[in-house]
């Protein structure tokens, strides 16, 4: 199924309350920003310093928000030899499914965000882990269509080159194998998206995040085709499952899905 004919849903009943929290949150980053984006070192020392209490700070906003609900919805879709990217400290162990996952390969840029993974390999045993300090941009240490699923929660949003670590994503993947996102991203409401537009670079240098990021244009210029968009928080929160096709990745198309409430 085409990004043409996939559905996309904004949530309705946490519609206002986690719009509140979006603006609450974009409030505390007061200046407009008029600097340059993070480099991909400041992000990695954003990362590094964040990985003590990394899982502390996400974890009230998550819950409330329903994010993590959407974490147990989409890992539960993953199977077969999983490669998870940007696992950092490993919030998504919970929810992958035995015996539907056979291995779960993990990496991260950020050493200590995979220290603190490691510590909790017991909520996923006896899946065998793996967890590789890794560039998204260049996964050498695996061959062409390693793994049947590839898994990424807030990533898209944080990289530099989005696009290029897609279609790494893409190298690794098996034909027919499952991209399975869930990210930040641009709203469908343009005052906010304009409103989270001034602060993004701010937000990036503390968060190591872009939330004005378009990010089903990214998964389209990257050549995947999505089976399934669902959006929440005024469209910012976005699970998407793509697949590569059976021919590669394709070249990017001028596509649009529609919003539909719940």
């Amino acid at each position: 199924m085409s990004l043409g004919r996939a559905a996309a849903t904004v949530g309705g009943g946490a519609v206002m309350v986690a719009g509140g929290f979006y603006l609450g949150y974009a409030s505390l980053l007061r200046k407009s920003n008029k600097e340059s984006p993070p480099t991909e070192k400041e992000r990695r020392d954003t990362f590094d310093k964040l990985a003590t209490v990394y899982d502390n700070v996400v974890y009230v906003d998550e819950a409330f928000n329903g994010v993590q609900g959407w974490r147990r919805r989409l890992i539960q879709k993953a199977r077969g030899d999983v490669l998870e990217v940007a696992i950092g400290t490993g919030r998504n162990f919970d929810y992958y499914l035995l015996p539907k996952v056979k291995s779960i390969t993990g990496t991260d840029f950020s050493r200590p965000m995979l220290k603190v993974a490691e510590q909790k390999k017991a909520k996923i045993d006896p899946i065998p882990l793996r967890l590789v300090v890794s560039n998204c941009l260049k996964m050498t240490e695996f061959p062409d269509e390693t793994f049947d699923s590839v898994v990424d929660t807030f990533g898209i949003c944080s990289y530099e080159k989005p696009v290029e670590s897609l279609r790494e994503m893409g190298r690794v993947l098996k034909k027919d194998g499952e991209l399975l996102l869930l990210e930040h991203g641009q709203a469908v409401v343009p005052a906010i998206t304009n409103y989270l537009n001034k602060k993004t670079i701010k937000h990036a240098k503390k968060f190591g995040c872009f939330y004005d990021r378009d990010i089903l244009s990214l998964v389209d210029e990257a050549g995947f085709d999505v089976k399934e968009v669902r959006r929440r928080h005024f469209g910012t929160t976005y699970m998407i499952t793509a697949v590569k096709p059976r021919g590669g990745l394709r070249g990017s198309r001028r596509v649009s899905s529609q919003l539909t409430e719940n």
